[in-house]
């Protein structure tokens, strides 16, 4: 995919849970930009025992860095694993119940 489409960005993807009052999905941004660095944290967080990085780009996509270097980018939550996939050459259930323990304990 060519940079400028993150850059663009698109209409909100369901994974981002934040929404006006009315239902719009147009909460105000604070609190967007706030939920995206939370997810962003979490998905480091079950990515570091792979050594991939994720990072908020332009609060539209996000960028997935593999071991070596390899970069990737990811419109929204949902394809975020597709693009892990790509930088690691392996798949990965984020809901695989031994990473699931692991995160537990």
């Amino acid at each position: 995919m060519c940079g400028l489409c993150g850059v663009l960005g698109g209409a909100a993807h369901w994974s981002e849970g934040i929404g006006g009052r009315d239902g719009s999905g147009t909460a105000r941004p604070w609190l967007r930009r706030q939920a995206r660095q939370r997810s962003v944290a979490l998905a480091n967080e079950i990515l570091r025992r792979h050594r991939v990085t994720v990072r908020d780009w332009q609060g539209t996509s996000f960028t997935v860095t593999g071991p070596t270097g390899r970069v990737e980018i990811a419109a929204d939550l949902g394809e975020l694993w597709v693009r892990v996939q790509a930088v690691t050459g392996r798949p990965l259930d984020p809901l695989d119940p031994a990473l699931l323990e692991a995160l537990d304990g």
